[in-house]
């Protein structure tokens, strides 16, 4: 009871619902697509229950499909399938429908990216992709059966997917529409009634022209022309309305053997067809979607540009190429009835020779003209004729005298006349002008009821023996049933006429005088003319027939083509003669007939339309483009005037100076701050003149930071401007590249700013910095001097001692001099080292430097601090002297002092005092590590140690500017500081830029 509580009633009703009106409706369509299967009775080219089965699956989900499965198996069942193809192929049919119906909703999430055109090519790309499940299926299917040949597999394959196709691009797209603007077409009739009558009465008019009269087919692409009324003036949903009327109509037309592509079998005709009808339904949907472009008049201009090209072209071809099938037609027709006249005349050869036989000798017996007419029946050449009779002219039906006057008394002793019994009573000859007698009849045994039969008791033969006679010359009858022809099929009498020996007959007197008689054979029109023709029987048909004088009566056909071909096809009328006899002979083309290029008109009109609408869509598509371009042109124009009217006010008003340069360094803009700060009027900074504002001293600077920046770099630069005035201001400048969207440096772009008051703060703070690192250096330095001069002093007394005495030893008097010296040097060297350690020399370029030199000279500050407290200095055996860098040699040595005192006084702390100077050096690169044997910082404070004024120092024992100053230092020697977090011990790093030992060249600007 709770199950039944569960269940949605409603729901199960409507799955149930979807389920049959799938399976029914997949049903009927695919028996009528079954109906037009001309390749076989399995595969068509036309095939629309592929779109009823996509659209029932969109939407009804499982159950349409599972309906799909159901009616696609009875539907081929009932066509006579067995159980196991039948599965197969409704399979491949459902799984084409739900692959079609994923792969679309799939694809719709990104139509965006596909632009307005996207929803069409979507539907366009599934129905191609989707419809080949189902042409594999089916083809599997039928070869794994053997239902078809291996060689027959492909154009079975092709005639399943283009029908497949078709039933798609016509039926999906009609029912999408019109699910999604439902009573929408409702409304359209109310208000556009007269628009709807005018494009559904042109339609029918211009499918009519096309597809039904003799001399429209050349005019395929005028069929487009209602389709664009349509995306003019109504909703797409009415496009689709009218190409899917004519498809059908085409459909219909083609299968009755009229329109532009007929001339092959109904297979290749629907095929061929199907190529165009693509074209037409990639068409509806390529307007529907220009619609949503509005269909701009250069769209449309180029639509109809690109259909009368294309509609000119398919109108020569087509009718060139029909000109030449029709020629070849003509001549194979003509072939065809030269080799009927052909037959005939080696017939009437073959009788004349019988009538030579007669007039050679003065009387032929029966026996000798059985013996004569043996050699030729067995000839091939002759198979048609199975008899050949002589018949004696007499003027009386006495039977005596007859057999007197042919002197046959003893060949046809029994001979009995009688009359011929199939005859109509317009056809019987009471009173004959002659009366012929069948008398010689061979082979005998099978034809001896003929013997004694009258031909002049019946009017055909009758009349045509009588035009022999009078002629002279062989005559042929007309219809006519044979006596012994059980089937009662038409055929006619051949007649010789024969003469009396050494008889004038140059008159139709003389002719009428000496008339002995007939040779003659009887012919049955359809063995006569089948074999004449064999050789032309595939590609043209025959339909022979004889024409009666009265108007009333309908021509009797004699003769017709066994091969295929289609009532509606062009044919060829011919009034001919048959052995004097009149004779109409009607040509068509057969089935098997060959146009020159057929599947050429095809594939024309295919992609004469596509190309079309691809060129009118990619028109329309770059024609919104611009519009929308222009728009945004328009609108960034004016924000482009708004941002410029706010970069001068803000320009104008900045506190700090601007400047603008191109890719050459030339300046191309200063603001009137820069006029400010160098004195000079922004005129006079516009090209190279700016530079004139830099100091002298500081131009160097300038150069080569500027020479940074061409290389890549930055320009973050500290000098000074001489105004005119002669005072100094000293200003930072930073510079950045401007590159366009290729990359490629357009200019430069820097802002100055006055830092005088900066300067000369950061001057006493560096001053304070020097002094307090000196401070902390100061009883090391003290004990350095002290115990040289205490050596000075114990050298002087030595020598003074030495120079009171009697004698003087000069070498131990020149030792204390030379320790007097070296000493003194040694406090020279000290005091020079302060000097320039104390000196400001941030205004001094930078220079080639030695390493090793700056470090040893720092080490003088140090080493005796170091031994007196018992801090071990380690030091590397050997420093390359031939390691460089580029910068301030003192301001260096500012930073090693500083980090030493901070590794002095971690290292005094802790109970293994040491600390360590280690380099390494890397391409282009070189590090010194400085490592102490402290504590160690806390990960906590590693990110502030470089912060001014940030000590872990006790309470005056750190200013906490040592560490900042230092790293700007360091950066402004392009440089990094840091600290090596990897390290066991508190390790920082110095980087610097290795440099050679030779002077920088200058680099122009350019």
């Amino acid at each position: 009871m709770r199950l039944f509580e569960k269940l949605n009633f409603r729901s199960v009703a409507k799955s149930l619902a979807y389920f049959a009106v799938a399976g029914i409706l997949y049903y009927i369509a695919a028996r009528v697509g079954l109906h037009t299967a001309t390749i076989n009775k399995f595969s068509s080219p036309v095939w629309p229950a592929t779109g009823i089965a996509a659209w029932t699956i969109f939407l009804g989900g499982w159950p349409a499909a599972l309906g799909t499965l159901i009616g696609s198996f009875f539907a081929n069942y009932d066509n006579g399938f067995a159980f196991a193809p039948c599965l197969i192929i409704a399979i491949g049919n459902t799984t084409e429908a739900v692959a079609g119906v994923w792969l679309f909703r799939f694809l719709l999430k990104y139509k965006e990216e596909y632009g307005l055109h996207g929803r069409a090519i979507i539907v366009i790309f599934t129905i191609a992709v989707a419809t080949t499940i189902s042409a594999t299926f089916g083809t599997f299917a039928l070869l794994s059966y053997h239902l078809i040949e291996i060689d027959t597999a492909f154009k079975n394959w092709t005639t399943w997917w283009i029908g497949d196709v078709i039933g798609g691009l016509f039926l999906i797209p009609f029912a999408y529409k019109l699910y999604i603007v439902r009573l929408a077409p409702i409304a359209a009739i109310r208000k556009n009634i007269m628009k709807l009558i005018f494009l559904f009465a042109f339609t029918a008019l211009l499918n009519f022209f096309v597809f039904e009269t003799s001399f429209g087919p050349g005019f395929l692409f005028v069929i487009f022309l209602p389709l664009l009324l349509a995306a003019i003036w109504m909703d797409s949903f009415w496009t689709h309305v009218l190409s899917l009327l004519t498809c059908v109509w085409a459909i219909l037309a083609t299968i009755d053997g009229s329109g532009p592509f007929i001339g092959n079998s109904i297979n290749d005709n629907l095929v061929h067809l199907q190529l165009f009808l693509m074209g037409l339904g990639i068409t509806a949907l390529g307007l529907g979607s220009l619609r949503q472009e509005s269909l701009h008049q250069r769209t449309v201009i180029a639509l109809l540009s690109g259909w009368i090209l294309s509609g000119l072209s398919f109108y020569s071809f087509f009718n060139s190429n029909t000109e030449i099938d029709r020629n070849r037609f003509i001549i194979k027709s003509e072939q065809a009835e030269l080799a009927i006249q052909s037959r005939l005349k080696d017939y009437i050869s073959l009788l004349d020779s019988g009538a030579g036989l007669f007039n050679a000798s003065k009387f032929v017996s029966k026996s000798e003209w059985a013996t004569f007419i043996e050699r030729f029946i067995l000839n091939e050449d002759y198979a048609s004729i199975e008899t050949i009779s002589v018949a004696f002219a007499t003027d009386t039906l006495d039977k005596k005298a007859f057999l007197k006057r042919h002197h046959i008394e003893n060949e046809v002793p029994d001979i009995e006349f009688k009359v011929v019994t199939r005859r109509k009573k317009s056809h019987i000859v009471t009173d004959p002008d002659v009366n012929v007698i069948i008398t010689y009849v061979e082979p005998y045994a099978t034809k001896k009821k003929v013997v004694g039969l009258n031909l002049s008791s019946e009017k055909n033969r009758y009349e045509a023996l009588i035009r022999a006679r009078d002629t002279g010359r062989a005559s042929a009858s007309g219809h006519i049933h044979l006596t012994v022809d059980k089937t009662a099929r038409p055929a006619f009498l051949l007649f010789t006429p024969l003469y009396n020996n050494g008889a004038p007959i140059a008159t139709p007197n003389q002719r009428k005088a000496a008339f002995k008689g007939v040779i003659y054979a009887p012919i049955i029109f359809d063995k006569f003319i089948a074999s004449a023709i064999d050789k032309f029987s595939d590609e043209v048909h025959l339909t022979a027939s004889y024409e009666f004088d009265d108007p009333k009566q309908a021509p009797q056909i004699v003769f017709e083509s066994k091969s295929e071909t289609l009532n509606s096809q062009p044919k060829i009328v011919k009034q001919s003669k048959l052995g004097g006899q009149p004779i109409t002979y009607t040509w068509r083309k057969a089935s098997a007939f060959q146009p020159t290029s057929s599947l050429v008109f095809a594939l024309i009109s295919f992609l004469g339309s596509v190309i079309s609408l691809l060129l009118a869509m990619m028109l329309s598509t770059l024609q919104n483009l611009t519009l929308r371009a222009q728009a945004l042109a328009k609108a960034q124009t004016i924000e482009i005037v708004a941002q410029n009217r706010i970069w001068k006010l803000l320009t104008d008003t900045s506190p700090v100076g601007i400047f603008l340069t191109d890719a050459k360094g030339k300046c191309t803009y200063v603001n009137p701050m820069w006029g400010k700060l160098t004195g000079r009027s922004c005129e006079l900074a516009i090209g190279d003149q700016w530079m004139e504002a830099i100091h002298q001293e500081d131009f160097e600077i300038v150069l080569q930071s500027w020479k940074e920046l061409i290389r890549g770099g930055d320009f973050d630069c500290h000098f000074r401007f001489l105004q005119p005035d002669l005072t100094t201001l000293n200003v930072w400048t930073k510079a950045v590249t401007l590159v366009n969207e290729l990359g490629v440096v357009i200019g430069y772009l820097g802002i100055i700013q006055d830092m005088t008051d900066s300067v000369e703060k950061n001057n006493v703070l560096l001053a304070s910095s020097r002094m307090s690192s000196l401070g902390e250096m100061a009883s090391g330095i003290a004990h350095e001097i002290n115990n040289p001069l205490s050596i000075i002093l114990g050298n002087a007394d030595l020598l003074a001692a030495h120079l009171d005495s009697a004698t003087i030893n000069v070498p131990r008097a020149k030792h204390h001099l030379n320790q007097l010296t070296v000493t003194t040097q040694r406090i020279a060297k000290i005091i020079r080292g302060l000097s320039a350690f104390a000196r400001e020399t941030s205004k001094e370029p930078f220079e080639t430097c030695c390493l090793k030199d700056v470090i040893e000279d720092t080490l003088e500050f140090c080493r005796e601090r170091f031994n007196s407290h018992g801090v071990e200095l380690i030091l590397p055996e050997h420093i390359d002297p031939k390691l460089y860098f580029w910068g301030r040699s003192e301001q260096i040595a500012q930073v090693l002092l500083n980090l030493l005192n901070n590794g002095f006084d971690a290292a005094i702390d802790s109970s293994e005092k040491w600390l360590e100077i280690s380099f390494k050096t890397t391409v282009g690169k070189i590090q010194i590590l400085i490592t102490d044997s402290g504590l160690g910082i806390e990960a906590s404070r590693m990110q502030k140690i470089f912060e001014p004024f940030y000590t872990s120092k006790k309470v005056g024992h750190g200013t906490g500017l040592g560490l900042s100053i230092s790293k700007g230092i360091i950066e402004h020697h392009h440089g990094k500081l840091f600290l090596d977090k990897s390290a066991n011990h508190t390790t920082f790093v110095v980087e610097l830029e290795q440099h050679t030992a030779e002077p920088r060249k200058d680099i122009d600007f350019v």
